[in-house]
C-alpha cells in the first residue's frame, strides 16, 4: 500500500510539472506574437520608405515644367517643308522601273505617301508639345507670356499647329486608299504627286504661327528661373 501511494504522488507531481511548462510556452508564444508587426504595418512602412511623398513628386514636376530652354527651334514652313521632303527622299526607295508588277509599284509609292505623313505629324507633334501650357504653368510664366506674346495668339498658334497634323493624317489616310485603284505606274505617281503637294500646301500656310513660335522659343529662353 505505501508503494502504491509513493507512485500515485510521483505520476501527480509529473502531471503538474508538464502542465506548468505547457502554459509557459503558450504565455510566450502569445508575448511574440503581440509583439510582431503586423503585415499592414509593414507594407505601410515599406510603402513610405519606397515610394516619394507628393510634394516631392509636385516639386520635381513643375521644375522640370519650365525648362524652356530645352525646347527645340521651330523651323518656319519652307525650312519644314525641306526638311521632310529631303527625309523622304533620303529614306524612301527612288527608282521604280517599268516592268514592275502593279501590286509593288503601287506599294513602292504608297510608302512615299506614309513616310512623309508620319514625319510631318511627328514633327508638328513635337512643336505642339515642346512648348508650355498655359493654364498649367506657374501664374508669374502666365500672366509674363500674356503680356509679352497675348495668350489668344499664343493658343491660335498652336491649335493650327494642331489641326493641320489631323489634316495631314486625314490626307495620308485617303490618297492610302485612293492609291489602291491605281492601275498604271503614271496613276500611281500622280497620286503620289498631289498627296505630297497637298500635305506641303497645308504647312506652307502654317508659315506665320511657325516664325510667332519661334520668337516665343527665342524669348522664353531669356525668361529668368523661378522656384
Amino acid at each position: 500500500a505505501a508503494a502504491a501511494t509513493t507512485t500515485a504522488c510521483r505520476r501527480r507531481g509529473a502531471w503538474r510539472s508538464s502542465r506548468a511548462a505547457t502554459s509557459t510556452s503558450s504565455r510566450a508564444c502569445a508575448t511574440r506574437t503581440a509583439c510582431a508587426p503586423t503585415p499592414s504595418s509593414r507594407s505601410a512602412t515599406s510603402r513610405s520608405s519606397t515610394y516619394p511623398t507628393a510634394t516631392t513628386t509636385t516639386t520635381a514636376t513643375m521644375s522640370s515644367a519650365y525648362n524652356f530652354k530645352a525646347i527645340t527651334v521651330v523651323p518656319d514652313g519652307r525650312q519644314l517643308i525641306d526638311i521632310v521632303l529631303s527625309s523622304t527622299q533620303r529614306k524612301t526607295p527612288t527608282v521604280c522601273h517599268k516592268g514592275w508588277a502593279i501590286k509593288r509599284i503601287r506599294a513602292f509609292y504608297l510608302r512615299k505617301i506614309k513616310y512623309t505623313q508620319q514625319v510631318y505629324h511627328e514633327r508638328l507633334q513635337r512643336i505642339v508639345d515642346e512648348f508650355p501650357v498655359l493654364d498649367q504653368c506657374h501664374p508669374f510664366y502666365g500672366d509674363l507670356m500674356n503680356v509679352l506674346y497675348d495668350r489668344d495668339r499664343y493658343r491660335l498658334a498652336l491649335g493650327q499647329l494642331n489641326v493641320c497634323k489631323n489634316l495631314v493624317d486625314n490626307l495620308g489616310k485617303e490618297y492610302a486608299r485612293l492609291i489602291q485603284y491605281g492601275d498604271s505606274q503614271y496613276r500611281c505617281k500622280q497620286l503620289k504627286r498631289a498627296a505630297l503637294g497637298r500635305m506641303t500646301t497645308l504647312v506652307r500656310k502654317q508659315d506665320d504661327a511657325l516664325r510667332y513660335l519661334e520668337q516665343v522659343r527665342q524669348h522664353l529662353a531669356r525668361l529668368p528661373s523661378i522656384d
